[in-house]
């Protein structure tokens, strides 16, 4: 892994030298896309939103009856879901760049 975010490490992940005896038996990191999905629920929050944005849009209509006022009522909603989906992905995507797990043949080492 030859990153610029673990430059200053004697080895990427580790925060010094592996003693004497010790092996690194494997190194690696989490992937965007299962993180974003299973971690930080990605997918509950866009049908949320989504449902949230049908039921704005719905009783909006119910009440006025004007779909031009129901469509302006729900982008509030959608732009808070995008928003909201945009902030998770970004926070998913800086675990991802800053975590390093590794296993060695005497310890479990993760670096977030």
């Amino acid at each position: 892994m030859s990153d610029p975010d673990f430059a200053f490490e004697p080895v990427p992940g580790l925060p010094a030298q592996l003693p004497e005896g010790e092996n690194l038996l494997w190194q690696g990191r989490p992937e965007f896309v299962p993180l974003a999905w299973r971690v930080f629920h990605i997918r509950e929050v866009v049908v949320y939103f989504a449902i949230l944005a049908l039921w704005t849009a719905f009783s909006t209509w119910w009440v006025s009856g004007l779909v031009l006022k129901s469509l302006a009522a729900t982008l509030f909603g959608l732009t808070a879901g995008l928003i909201a989906v945009s902030m998770l992905a970004l926070l998913a995507y800086l675990t991802v760049r800053t975590t390093v797990y590794s296993i060695t043949s005497r310890r479990v080492v993760m670096r977030i």
